[in-house]
């Protein structure tokens, strides 16, 4: 039988170089898997050093099994977002069990039939026998050994002393790096717990403020340029078309994912105890923050932190693993919004954290659409901006009816990447960091008395977000950043940072542009 041919050739001492072959395809898609571009030089020592182990079947077999089985797992997530990171460190941190269904619904199934041939391959290398000679094994260890060796004595000259953890080997790479992005992570949310419980350092609060109800809806995942107000050639933005007001057509998110982004939007960057919130108590404002994204993960987020400093906070998630609990649509919202603007406060201010457009964008939407473009999936993303554009208008119906002198200001986290563009049955879009487009995203301010669409074409960044919320609301501290003013199309400095994945900040203007489909 076939079966039985093979798995004697599989276990015999020669077919010498056929066995090294298949063990360099294996481990090449190992390290692909990893996250890591694949390079010979480091997989050549890979299988030079499973073959100086070849005869200690504990340690081959133990070898082969875990880093298998390691990347079979994360093969998903290294194809869409690459090597570990602090973004993907903050996401198993701060993401729900609900979210983290959704993520693993939204992986295509040929992702995992590639995780299936990784864990098959491997399968089959651990029925191989290398009868070499002693001499032939130590040499085998000695060229993993100089490869091993290469990149920490290279380093040496900066470092001053050899790091094996600097090696390019995959194996080891993936570790450091994983090690090295969850202890920022975890760095970093120390700091979040230590900046959120600390005392706000707005001394020197005034507030003259024109208006007496301010609305603040932050949406999801919208993309900008998949907006027919922004150009997109379906009209899913009725609402934002027919309104008067400020809109941003050159604004760009911290970042390209949530709480990279609004951790750096909704609080002066590098203390988030100085936020939206404690800005507007301290100028005497009634603060209410709603949200239909879930307040727990295996830690309270950043910005859930946040927006349990208002005097009244809601969440109609509540992270927890109810499926019907976290199925709510953002229209689940509207009895607060429409009971907070009206409260017969003083001056008050709502945030209205939206799931918007967040992927999979059909979980969004009920699988429903009114128009199909090129997919499903693509149909449900550009109905889930109409259903935040109907949202919008519903709101501002509220606050019509409350007569009151009111204004509403709506943005997106950040934007997504469109991934498979080639294939258009498998395109949709993701969270990146590697073009503009996961920064380019949509801004309003309209008013009670807004009586012409104004348009600020000037560069503007959720960085300088602080200083642009001040002056919307009419309250400035001598902490707030007031070189320039932003609702305005003055030329302002430093509008172009943004934050990648590993937490660095970048320039928005040397990452690619993204097509459209």
């Amino acid at each position: 039988m076939l079966k039985d041919k093979i798995k004697n050739i599989l276990s015999r001492s020669d077919y010498f170089i056929p066995k090294l072959m298949f063990l360099f395809i294996t481990f090449s898609l190992v390290h692909f898997g990893l996250g890591y571009a694949t390079k010979p030089i480091y997989t050549v020592g890979i299988v030079a050093f499973l073959v100086s182990i070849n005869r200690l079947n504990f340690l081959y077999y133990l070898f082969v099994i875990i880093f298998s089985v390691i990347a079979a797992v994360y093969l998903p997530a290294s194809i869409m977002y690459g090597q570990p990171s602090f973004n993907i460190a903050s996401s198993i941190l701060y993401t729900d069990q609900n979210e983290a269904k959704e993520f693993i619904s939204t992986i295509p199934y040929y992702y995992f039939l590639v995780s299936i041939l990784i864990i098959s391959l491997s399968f089959y290398s651990l029925k191989f026998k290398f009868n070499v000679s002693k001499k032939l094994r130590i040499t085998y260890l000695v060229v993993f050994l100089i490869i091993l060796m290469h990149s920490p004595i290279k380093d040496k000259h900066s470092n001053d002393y050899i790091d094996i953890s600097n090696s390019g080997y995959p194996e080891i790479k993936f570790f450091k790096d994983f090690y090295l992005s969850i202890k920022e992570s975890n760095n970093e949310q120390s700091k979040v717990i230590s900046l959120i419980s600390k005392k706000d350092d707005f001394n020197s609060v005034k507030a003259n403020n024109k208006y007496n109800t301010y609305v603040l809806v932050i949406g999801e995942s919208a993309r900008r340029d998949f907006m027919n107000f922004y150009g997109f050639k379906i009209n899913n933005t009725p609402f934002m078309n027919s309104i008067n007001g400020i809109f941003f057509t050159n604004y760009t998110s911290a970042s390209g994912s949530t709480q990279l982004s609004l951790t750096n939007t909704l609080a002066i960057s590098g203390n988030l105890s100085n936020n939206v919130i404690s800005l507007a108590e301290k100028a005497g404002f009634h603060t209410i923050w709603l949200s239909n994204q879930g307040s727990i993960g295996i830690h309270d987020s950043p910005v859930a932190s946040v927006g349990k400093k208002a005097d009244k906070f809601t969440f109609i998630k509540k992270g927890d693993s109810d499926i019907e609990n976290n199925k709510k649509n953002d229209n689940h919202l509207l009895p607060f919004i429409k009971s907070a603007i009206n409260k017969t406060k003083r001056n008050k201010l709502v945030i209205i954290h939206l799931m918007g457009s967040h992927p999979p964008a059909c979980a969004r939407t009920n699988d429903n659409y009114d128009y199909f473009y090129e997919n499903k999936e693509i149909s449900c993303y550009i109905q889930s901006i109409k259903d935040t554009d109907n949202l919008l208008a519903t709101i501002h119906e509220y606050l019509i009816e409350s007569q009151s002198k009111w204004t509403m200001m709506y943005f997106s986290d950040h934007g997504l990447s469109i991934i498979d563009e080639n294939n258009k049955n498998k395109l949709r879009l993701i969270h990146n960091d590697k073009y503009r487009q996961n920064f380019e995203v949509p801004f309003f301010i309209t008013f009670y008395d807004s009586k012409e669409k104004i348009y600020i074409n000037a560069k503007r960044s959720a960085f300088s977000f602080m200083t642009l919320f001040s002056e919307w609301t009419g309250i400035n501290d001598d902490i707030i950043n007031k070189t320039c003013n932003m609702i305005s199309n003055e030329k302002c400095d430093n509008q172009n940072k943004i934050i990648n994945f590993n937490n660095e900040i970048i320039n928005y203007f040397d990452l690619p542009m993204q097509k459209n489909i």
